[in-house]
């Protein structure tokens, strides 16, 4: 009989504790603010936090304003630079093929976009490096309206 009040209490026990939602549950104080598990489940997976999202958008536009104020010559240095890349990495795309790791075609293609994109910076003077990534902010979006 003491075993059955035992096993009726330990399932209610388990019945309640499995009813608990476990970002309430797991809940914990990291300093000044409290952080659920869907916060912790966010950083162990590498997904940035709002806050971490808040400053990589502002050191990007803090570099955007820097990279304003560079003066031509400047420019024309670091795009020479990222020149050099884009042929070493087109280098790379016909070894690919060489190799059989990649068909012609598709290195045709992505060698396309990459000068149609290199040639669009290089015109319009865009900043390089660092730019927000539209898609980016489309799947973070995404994921936040599913966690919500």
């Amino acid at each position: 009989m003491f075993y059955k009040k035992i096993a009726i209490v330990g399932m209610s026990v388990i019945m309640a504790m499995s009813s608990i939602a476990p970002t309430v549950a797991f809940a914990t104080d990291e300093g000044d603010k409290a952080t659920t598990s869907q916060e912790s489940v966010n950083k162990q997976n590498g997904k940035p936090s709002d806050e971490e999202k808040q400053q990589r958008k502002e050191k990007i536009e803090a570099a955007l304003e820097k990279w304003e104020k560079l003066s031509k010559e400047k420019k024309e240095e670091v795009y020479k630079l990222l020149e050099e890349e884009k042929a070493v990495k087109i280098k790379l795309l016909d070894k690919m093929v060489a190799f059989g790791i990649m068909n012609e075609a598709d290195a045709k293609e992505v060698k396309t976009r990459m000068e149609e994109r290199f040639a669009k910076m290089k015109e319009s003077s865009e900043f390089p490096l660092g730019r927000p990534c539209p898609k980016q902010d489309r799947m973070d979006n995404q994921i936040d309206k599913k966690n919500d």
